[in-house]
């Protein structure tokens, strides 16, 4: 079983993914939608001070399907750092909030924040459709205009120049579409784009 658990022999032609895919058009009937509750919230629930997990989860989650099949609550992780960047590690690659994300082994580049994307022919332009339903630790909704404000009253205001924005002819800037779109926008093609998003660890944060 150890062996097994170890075998890292990569497939090419069908790397392991945890994001699903799913359809968002019938929530009454949907099979992945969250049953169980957090025995740590459960108290929270009950007395009203916290809405249900099926109310919290909104209308376009992110859904995973773990590798052991449906998670259980409680436990604990064990993970060995050898170094700072071991410990960076874990927030940018493991639990960052990022529009797309990693797979497992790396391809394919998957839905996060984010639940689809275009990329324009030239690789000019990004555009991301948000999720609706996401809220921030006190309930207030996640839009497009949270990342409005992180690129003009962050980025332009300090003439910042984020990573994830910056490529070898120059830095893309950001568009608000609508509420929940976005779209980035460079003067020259930026073919790793995505892969710089789904690297960045934070990409916008409350103040």
């Amino acid at each position: 079983q150890v062996e097994v658990a170890r075998d890292m022999v990569l497939d090419p032609a069908a790397p392991p993914r945890v994001q699903v895919d799913v359809d968002y058009g019938d929530l009454a009937s949907a099979t992945w939608k969250p049953r169980g509750e957090s025995p740590v919230l459960a108290d929270l629930v009950k007395s009203g001070r916290l809405p249900t997990v099926a109310e919290r989860v909104g209308p376009e989650p992110l859904v995973m399907r773990g590798a052991d099949g449906v998670g259980r609550y409680g436990g604990t992780w064990h993970r060995l750092a050898a170094s700072d960047d071991d410990v960076g590690t874990i927030a940018w690659r493991m639990s960052a909030a990022t529009l797309v994300r990693w797979s497992p082994q790396g391809y394919p580049l998957v839905p996060h924040l984010a639940k689809s994307w275009e990329v324009s022919p030239d690789y000019r332009e990004y555009t991301f459709h948000l999720r609706r339903g996401m809220r921030w630790s006190d309930g207030v909704p996640v839009t497009a205009d949270d990342f409005e404000y992180w690129y003009e009253h962050e980025v332009k205001y300090f003439q910042a120049t984020p990573r994830m924005l910056r490529n070898v002819r120059g830095v893309g800037r950001l568009e608000k579409v609508d509420a929940y779109t976005i779209t980035f926008i460079f003067d020259e093609p930026d073919v790793l784009f995505l892969e710089r998003v789904a690297s960045c660890g934070t990409l916008i944060a409350p103040d």
